[in-house]
């Protein structure tokens, strides 16, 4: 619960404070807790070293290790400001590249599959489809407890985006929703029910689910990749990717 608290304190504190002061606040949060938590710290450089390959130095893993503690301290911001944030407003921090992409698939009928991964702010680019008058349903991991996962999809549902739990009622809501000609959003780059398709990954073997893959095949519907990334001065870059041919 206390993780709870502190997000109830922090919903109304950060959206209080002028934007460059709030990432500020992000940056010094970032540089603490990467010097605290030892654990998240050596398996981020682990990562990085798979990533970057063997020739990375030690500078450099430590350099984009703490870039990833920023970028998610970052997200945080954003994340806590959602609601008091227009739609307009988001939208004017966003430069959208392919959009055409997505909504010719939607303009289908048939539904959307819109999948992306853990990769700058995945929330920027699904709170945006406000500004396209789209409906959109994502699958989204049931946090605990339970109050802190209802507080949380109320701050990512107050521009009209909705919410999925990932459990036994998932695929059957999700399989309305795309029966009604709407789009279904899930990331594709952790499993978080453990039925994943094991493929090589940086050189290493990682269970990648399969369910946006499936939930396309069995509907027919359009999968539409897309990705946001982080940009200076509080601005990001949305690209969606042309479709999947399965």
């Amino acid at each position: 619960m206390l993780k709870y608290v502190l997000f109830r304190i922090a919903a109304w504190v950060v959206p209080a404070l002028p934007l460059p002061l709030a990432y500020w606040l992000a940056s010094a949060s970032a540089t603490v807790s990467y010097r605290l938590a030892a654990r998240s710290r050596r398996n981020v450089v682990s990562n990085m070293r798979h990533v970057l390959g063997p020739g990375a130095t030690p500078d450099t893993l430590e350099r984009m290790a703490r870039g990833a503690f920023y970028t998610n301290a970052c997200n945080y911001i954003d994340f806590f400001r959602i609601p008091s944030t227009s739609a307009a407003a988001l939208r004017a921090r966003c430069d959208v590249i392919n959009d055409e992409a997505f909504l010719n698939a939607y303009q289908r009928g048939k539904g959307v599959v819109f999948t992306s991964a853990h990769f700058g702010n995945m929330d920027q680019s699904i709170q945006i489809a406000a500004n396209y008058n789209l409906k959109v349903w994502v699958l989204s991991e049931h946090v605990q407890p339970e109050a802190l996962f209802q507080f949380v999809v109320r701050q990512r549902e107050s521009h009209g985006v909705r919410f999925i739990p990932v459990g036994p009622r998932a695929l059957r809501e999700a399989l309305q929703a795309m029966k009604r000609g709407e789009a279904v959003a899930a990331v594709a780059d952790r499993d978080l029910q453990g039925h994943g398709l094991e493929v090589p990954f940086f050189g290493e073997s990682a269970s990648i689910p399969t369910g946006v893959v499936d939930l396309a095949i069995h509907t027919g519907a359009p999968l539409i990749p897309g990705f946001c990334y982080r940009l200076a001065r509080g601005r990001f870059r949305i690209e969606f990717g042309d479709e999947i041919v399965l």
